[in-house]
């Protein structure tokens, strides 16, 4: 599939019985009868993380063409971290873009997100991100929530803890994906929300930046793929999906 801002278009056209969205690729019109999926990304803008935010960048069309290809309305928002914890701290947490459906739009908040220090300490403040998409981030009403989450770093507990976020996540229904180090409750986040996990680390034989690329089109598939399972199974209702198909830890 040819990838640009001309033949990748989403809308929403009004028809007989009511609005009806549709996707538009290559010139062919498909309807998609309210199959929505709303993508946060929760991005760690440290300076270790420079080959992943580039992959993001080159490859952030995937994940509109995975999701057009099985019938759904992709939008997405993004949030951008550092460590906000160090006395005397310059990083922000900030929300770059709100939902949008317009893929420049959102290759261009990825290019310009606000970069973040880290500081050499432990840890960034990776759930006072989550804390932000919770109160600012307003997801379309029946759309399958998602978060893809990524960073280098363990998450600073000092004013919530993972298990009260996750606790949140599964309470609305939001599934996460995560690229992140392997602690136990990053994969907890993604196997209790019914997403997937995967190590930021790359394995010996390969760069971080040829592994970052991986990563990222990985997820882009798994996002899609759960997302149309959602409906598929669920009818839409990420609970119900869950039920049918218990969240794995792979």
């Amino acid at each position: 599939m040819k990838k640009n801002d001309e033949i990748i278009r989403l809308d929403d056209s009004e028809e007989e019985n009511g609005p009806q969205q549709s996707v538009q690729i290559g010139g062919k019109k498909m309807a998609i009868e309210g199959r929505k999926s709303d993508t946060c990304i929760i991005h760690d803008t440290t300076g270790s993380m420079e080959d992943i935010i580039s992959a993001m960048i080159e490859l952030c069309e995937d994940f509109v063409d995975e999701l057009a290809e099985r019938e759904l309305k992709p939008f997405f928002s993004l949030i951008a971290f550092g460590d906000i914890k160090p006395s005397g701290s310059t990083d922000t947490i900030e929300v770059v873009i709100h939902p949008t459906g317009n893929i420049k739009e959102t290759r261009n908040g990825l290019r310009d997100m606000p970069s973040n220090w880290g500081y050499a300490n432990e840890g960034e403040s990776s759930l006072e991100a989550f804390e932000l998409m919770f109160e600012q981030i307003r997801f379309r009403p029946a759309a399958v929530r998602s978060v893809l989450f990524i960073t280098d770093e363990p998450a600073h507990q000092h004013s919530v803890t993972a298990e009260e976020i996750i606790e949140e996540l599964v309470d609305r229904e939001i599934i996460v994906f995560v690229i992140s180090p392997d602690i136990d409750y990053y994969r907890k986040m993604a196997s209790e929300t019914g997403g997937t996990w995967r190590n930021v680390r790359p394995p010996s034989n390969m760069t971080l930046k040829t592994y970052a690329k991986q990563l990222v089109s990985e997820m882009a598939k798994k996002i899609a793929k759960t997302v149309d399972e959602v409906y598929r199974l669920g009818g839409g209702d990420v609970t119900r999906y869950l039920a049918l198909k218990p969240p794995e830890d792979d």
